[in-house]
Order: structure tokens, then C-alpha cells, then sequence
């Protein structure tokens, strides 16, 4: 392991337990750990806000941690004053957050000017304390790592009430690339976003979510390359929870249940396991992981399964003493139990380029398949921790943050280039050798042509064959982990347009297009006709949505005078096909009405009007009320009267309240037509399931619609007949109670 930066020691300490358990025995661990072994280390990340935050604790507890720095006290004495008298949303004076923020910092075991810098990170933008107030203080590194964060917290992140501008665009372009040098801004900034989203419950539910929204595409992926997966996971889950409660609550509740039935078992592999490993002479601690719960959901919609079909919720993880334990172990652990081909991966061998270490290997285990993790304590802390496991800025070189290369692009078009740093965050890396053993990562999914293009420009644009391992491929072949590419050059350095079809970086395709902008410019209205045809196939609508008023939709919605003007900027790549297809077609999958209401709905037996009763009553087809529903008339005829429900938007389209009259229910009940709509995590046999609870109460259905989107809802609508609202609510209820439904509702 590296040598730690003074405030790192305590690191050391808090691994103590299960070094212990490494050299003395094999300790009994059967419960199912989520959480990093290195306890200590984790009470920040499990501390959640309470009411009352006690500012002193919190003070004393960081001090004492660090009692050797004279410059964090200082700073905590500047920041107490500059931020007198601000509050937070949640009414805690502003100052508990910095200090909640240098407390994260310093557990994650780093440096003094990171802690300090933490501490200070807000004094900038808020207060009248400037920076060089900062830079006379605490020194240049603490002043650059303060206004790196100040300049970030002023870029928009993701599409709100105001678009994304040019300049924001052009400022996180810039700040990405410079951080490779300084990556220390971006790990104190997680830590905010972390402090900021475990608090989330102080702002208002379209804030929290827009908050919420930015820190999934952006801070989470951040996290997760730079190797900090404990970060990224609770990041994650606390969004996923924000974002969609009822789907989180849902697949919560089945996810625990599913591990529940399962405990046993597991607890017996664990067991078998250590033993096993004991009699082999490995010294190893043997715990469950519990797959969390964004993963689980990612991976339903990745794949395309359901719950059901997804066997690693829970793994094992072998943590032993040394690198060369790793493969002793990997042998016990498959004369155990039967391995799974074609899913062994070796990650100690050829480390992830943000040094992530580990062996992965699937087992057959007690009749359940299951993901079983080797690795040593110190590449568990970097597979937990990443960058912050192991910092050493001194060296000036940060191999772990090389990909914020990647991250360089146009920006020309603000949206596009924020949509290219949320797709490049989003992907994984694969690692491929130059013919002289250079390692170049890249983009999951490259080609031969993205290769060419990394290794330079004029590679790139003379390129006209490749090898892969010794073998003749095609410019479109598609890159593994491991493999050696030969680029074959030649020609007159023109690239081709067909590569556009194939490439995927963004580096290789704006080199493409600049070459080849003439000849793009006369086809641009039909490259943009087919991108946008493309982005609505991979929303999974059908291209009748593509009609001229949906484009001229978009096209005002996205400030291009006509819909021509749309295509041809999609076609330049000056807009963003995907997003012009979501206003097309609603974003999501329509689901299409589950019939039409022919029935007569005069209910002139049913409701009257008061103070008569010769009226004629008829439904409205708007709002659709049944028995029991509070009820309004409106007068729509000659002593004829449309009964809607308390509360109908009618009341907004008609002001008049001359055209409303009383009404009320009469004493029996009429069968009426409802429409109900069911959201469920998608799973075999869902649909007979809630027809089955409809049917079994004697609830007639009188047509269905089912429409599962490329996020593995069912989003299922009844059209039903019911005699009350009592019997509607009961309905809705039970429904409610359906494995996997998480909203049953009228609609």
C-alpha cells in the first residue's frame, strides 16, 4: 500500500479489526455486511439529519480527529463567521454543512488542504470573504482547490427552468480537463453533493428532485470513476429513492423479501466457504454483499428481466492476506462449487484504469447462482474508496483520472455537449494495447476507428484497415478487453462518412464530421431525419410518431423556426435527436386508451338536482364519477345537467357559476364504467395476476390495454364496471396489494 498523507492514519486504525481477523483466524461473519468492513471509517456515511444538529459535536469531533492542525481550527473560526446568521433549508445554521462536508473529507482519509479546503468550500460564493483572503491564509493549494469548487457550483448540470447556456457548457469543459491535475476539487465537491443529498428532505419536492436529477447523471458517475463505488452506491439509492418512491419502495420491499427467503442458504455457502478456505491454510474473512438497490433496478432495465430473473441480489466477498491468496482461493472456492463459463474476471492482472483490483468469478452455489468477489484488504479499500484509498497528489500524476480526457468535445451546442459528458460518465472503459504495449482506454463499445482516433488525429484520418491480435478486422470491429490493435494507414487522409455509422467517441466523430463538412452539409436534413428516427427506435415507440406536427412541435419547443431547421441542426449535430424524439413522442411509450365509452350515461334515476325532478342527469366523460363521489351539476341544456366530480378541471375551463347546480346521489347504485391504471415493476404473470383480483371480486372488465417501456414498468389500464366508490376504493386497494404493483389509481 502507498504511504498515507498525514490525517490518513487514522485509516490505518480504523482497518484494524479485520487485519486482525486476517492474521489471527477466520472470524464468524454471517450476516450480510453492505457496508465497508472499515467501520469507523463509515460513521459518517451513516449519519443521517437529525432536527437538532448539535454544531459543537460536530466541531469537536473533526478537531480531535486532526488535533495537530492549527490551519483546520482557523479555517472552521473564518467559516463560523463569514456564514453568521445564513440557514440552510432545513433551518440548521449554513455552517453545520461545511463542517458536515470537511467531516466526510477527512473519513474518506484525506489530505490537511482538502479538509481545510472543505471547510471553506462555500465562504466564496456567500460571503463577502474573498480569494485571496483565502490564498493569504491557508496557501495556494488551498485557494485553488476552493475556487475550482467555487466555479463549479456556478454550472448548470442538467436542463431546468433555464437552459443550459454556452458558457456553462464551455466552464465545466474546462474545469474537467484542468481537474485531472487537481482532482482534489472533485473529490471535496462529491463530498458536498453527498452532505446535500442525504438532507434533501429540507427543500421542496421539484427542487429536491432537479437536485436529485443532476447528482444521478453526473455526480454518481463521477464517484464511480474515480473508483469511490461506497460513494456512488449511496448516491444512487438516496436518488433512486427521490426520484421514484413508489418504484423504490416496491422493489425495497421485494428485494428483501426475496434475500430473506434466501438468508439461510447463504449463510450456509458463507459457512462452507471458510471452511473450505481453513482447511486450504487461507486466511480470509468470508462475508454476504447485498447488490443495491439502483443497481438491481439499472439492471432490469439494461437487460430486459425481471426481478425474478436476476440471481446475484446477493454474493459472496473473500477479502484475504495476500495477492497471491486471491488465486489460491479462487481454487478452492471452484472445486466447491461449480463455476459459471465465460463469467471469470481477472481485474488483479489488468487493474481498471482507476486502479480498481479484484477477482470475479460466478458460482453455482446451493442451487443459486452467485457472484463471488476475491481480493486482498488493500485493494478492497481502493474498490470501496478508490482515489481517496490511495492518494498521493505529490507525485503530480493521477493515472486514475486519465479519462477526464475523454470529457474534451464541442461545445458549440451547450445541451449536446452536456449530453456527451452524461453518455461518457455513463460508460464503461475497455483497455486495449498498442502494437507497443501501450494500454489505451476507452469508451465500452469502441471501435477500431475510435482506436485510430485516440492514438492521433492523422491516425485516425488515414486509416483504412486495423489487426486485432495478429487478425484482419474490419474498421467496425468492436473492441474487448485485452485486445492489441494494429491501425493499417494510407490514402489521401479523408475519412470516410460511413464511419459515423460506428464510431462512438466523441473525439473520433468530431473529427469525422469536420472533415467532412461539406458533403454533411448538403445531406443535413436527412442525417437529421435519420438520427431522430433512430432516437424514437430507441425509446421503443412507433415511427408514425414522426409526424410533420410532432416535428414542428419540437422544432418551436426547442426554438427552431420550422421543423426543417430542426433537422437540419440534428443532422450537423447542433441539437440532440434523443431529446427531440422525447417531445415527440411524450417521453415515454403512450399507453393507448383501453376503449371507448359507448354506454348511455344518464343517471337521471340515480342523481338528483335540487329543488327538482324532471331533469335529465348525464355522466361526464371527462372525470367520470361513480356512486359516492362528491359530486357537481352543470347545466348543459335545457333542465339537463352533467354531473362531474368535486374537484374536475371543468372548474378551470368554466368560470361561470350561474351554469352549477346542486346534485346529489339517490339511494341506489348505478354499474358505471371506470378506467383504472396500474404501475408494477414488470414480471411473468403480473397482468393475470391483477385481472384475477378483479375478476374474484365479481368486477366485470370490459377492456384492457398493456404497455411495459424500456424501464421495465407495466403500466397497465382497465376499463371496469363498478357500483360505488366503496367498491372502486376496495378494488384500488387490493390491487395495491399485488406483488410488484406500486400505484393503483382512477384515471
Amino acid at each position: 500500500m502507498r504511504n498515507r498523507m498525514p490525517g490518513s492514519a487514522s485509516l490505518e486504525s480504523k482497518s484494524h479489526t479485520l487485519l486482525t481477523a486476517l492474521s489471527v483466524s477466520v472470524t464468524p461473519m454471517v450476516e450480510i455486511v453492505t457496508k465497508t468492513p472499515f467501520g469507523a471509517r463509515c460513521q459518517t456515511a451513516d449519519k443521517r439529519h437529525v432536527e437538532s444538529v448539535d454544531l459543537d459535536r460536530m466541531i469537536r469531533e473533526l478537531t480531535e480527529r486532526h488535533p495537530d492542525w492549527a490551519e483546520l481550527r482557523d479555517a472552521i473560526d473564518l467559516a463560523i463567521k463569514a456564514h453568521e446568521g445564513q440557514h440552510r433549508k432545513t433551518g440548521d445554521p449554513y455552517v453545520t454543512h461545511p463542517i458536515a462536508v470537511a467531516s466526510i473529507v477527512s473519513e474518506w482519509g484525506l489530505d490537511r488542504d482538502s479538509v481545510v479546503s472543505a471547510v471553506l468550500h462555500d465562504v466564496v460564493e456567500d460571503t463577502p470573504v474573498g480569494l485571496g483572503d483565502i490564498r493569504d491564509l491557508f496557501g495556494e493549494s488551498v485557494s485553488n482547490i476552493v475556487d475550482g469548487l467555487t466555479k463549479l457550483d456556478g454550472i448548470k448540470l442538467v436542463e431546468g427552468v433555464e437552459p443550459v447556456d454556452a458558457k456553462s457548457a464551455a466552464n465545466l469543459q474546462k474545469l474537467l480537463l484542468s481537474m485531472s491535475a487537481e482532482p482534489r476539487v472533485l473529490i471535496v465537491k462529491l463530498a458536498d453533493r453527498l452532505h446535500n443529498i442525504r438532507t434533501l428532505d429540507g427543500l421542496e419536492e421539484e427542487k429536491a428532485r432537479r437536485v436529485a436529477r443532476e447528482t444521478m447523471d453526473v455526480h454518481a458517475q463521477l464517484a464511480r470513476k474515480l473508483g469511490m463505488t461506497h460513494v456512488a452506491t449511496e448516491l444512487e439509492d438516496e436518488c433512486f429513492k427521490t426520484l421514484y418512491p413508489a418504484r423504490y419502495r416496491e422493489l425495497r420491499t421485494q428485494t428483501k423479501n426475496r434475500m430473506a427467503l434466501g438468508r439461510e442458504r447463504l449463510e450456509r455457502v458463507i459457512q462452507d466457504t471458510r471452511a473450505a478456505l481453513d482447511v486450504a491454510g487461507i486466511k480470509a474473512v468470508v462475508t454476504g454483499r447485498r447488490k443495491h438497490l439502483w443497481s438491481v433496478y439499472e439492471k432490469m432495465i439494461t437487460k430486459q428481466r425481471s426481478l425474478e430473473d436476476i440471481y446475484d441480489l446477493v454474493g459472496l466477498r473473500v477479502i484475504v492476506q495476500k495477492e497471491a491468496d486471491c488465486y489460491l482461493a479462487l481454487g478452492v472456492i471452484h472445486a466447491l462449487y461449480t463455476p459459471v463459463p465465460g463469467r471469470f474476471k481477472d481485474w488483479i492482472a489488468s487493474p481498471k484504469f482507476n486502479m480498481y483490483q479484484s477477482l470475479h468469478t460466478t458460482v453455482l452455489a446451493d442451487r443459486d447462482t452467485m457472484e463471488v468477489q476475491i481480493r486482498t484488504l488493500g485493494m478492497h479499500e481502493v474498490a470501496e474508496w478508490g482515489i481517496a484509498a490511495h492518494w498521493s497528489y505529490k507525485s503530480g500524476e493521477n493515472p486514475e483520472v486519465a479519462w477526464l480526457g475523454r470529457l474534451d468535445g464541442d461545445i458549440s451546442n451547450p445541451l449536446s455537449y452536456l449530453e456527451h459528458v452524461k453518455s461518457e460518465l455513463g460508460r464503461d472503459e475497455v483497455y486495449c494495447f498498442t502494437p507497443r504495449g501501450d494500454v489505451m482506454a476507452l469508451a465500452s463499445g469502441s471501435t477500431c476507428v475510435d482506436f485510430a482516433y485516440a492514438v492521433h488525429t492523422e491516425v485516425g484520418n488515414r486509416c483504412r484497415g486495423a489487426k486485432v491480435n495478429s487478425v484482419l478486422v474490419p474498421l467496425s470491429h468492436v473492441l474487448k478487453n485485452g485486445d492489441r490493435v494494429e491501425i493499417v494507414t494510407g490514402g489521401d487522409g479523408t475519412p470516410l462518412k460511413e464511419w459515423l455509422s460506428f464510431a462512438v467517441s466523441s473525439k473520433a466523430r468530431s473529427k469525422i464530421r469536420t472533415q467532412t463538412t461539406s458533403d454533411r452539409e448538403r445531406h443535413a436534413v436527412s442525417d437529421g431525419r435519420s438520427q431522430l428516427a433512430e432516437a424514437v427506435g430507441r425509446l421503443g415507440v412507433p415511427q408514425r410518431v414522426l409526424r410533420p406536427d410532432g416535428m414542428e412541435r419540437a422544432a418551436k419547443h426547442m426554438g427552431f423556426p420550422s421543423r426543417d431547421d430542426l433537422l437540419r441542426a440534428i443532422g450537423r449535430d447542433e441539437a440532440d435527436a434523443d431529446t427531440a424524439a422525447k417531445i415527440i413522442a411524450g417521453v415515454t411509450s403512450p399507453v393507448a386508451p383501453v376503449g371507448r365509452d359507448e354506454e348511455n350515461n344518464n343517471l337521471s334515476e340515480h342523481v338528483a338536482v335540487e329543488g327538482s325532478l324532471s331533469w335529465v342527469v348525464i355522466r361526464s366523460r371527462c372525470c367520470k364519477p361513480v356512486t359516492g363521489d362528491r359530486i357537481v351539476g352543470l347545466v348543459v341544456g335545457v333542465e339537463t345537467a352533467e354531473i362531474h366530480r368535486d374537484g374536475c378541471s371543468i372548474y378551470k375551463r368554466d368560470g361561470d357559476e350561474s351554469r352549477f347546480v346542486e346534485v346529489s346521489w339517490l339511494g341506489d347504485s348505478a354499474a358505471q364504467r371506470v378506467e383504472i391504471t396500474i404501475e408494477a415493476i414488470d414480471r411473468d404473470g403480473l397482468l393475470s395476476e391483477v385481472a384475477g383480483v378483479i375478476s374474484g371480486r365479481k368486477i366485470p372488465i370490459v377492456a384492457s390495454n398493456t404497455d411495459t417501456g424500456n424501464d421495465m414498468i407495466a403500466r397497465e389500464r382497465f376499463l371496469i364496471k363498478v357500483g360505488d366508490i366503496s367498491q372502486l376504493n376496495s378494488l384500488l386497494d387490493a390491487i395495491r396489494d399485488v406483488k410488484g404493483v406500486f400505484d393503483a389509481r382512477r384515471s
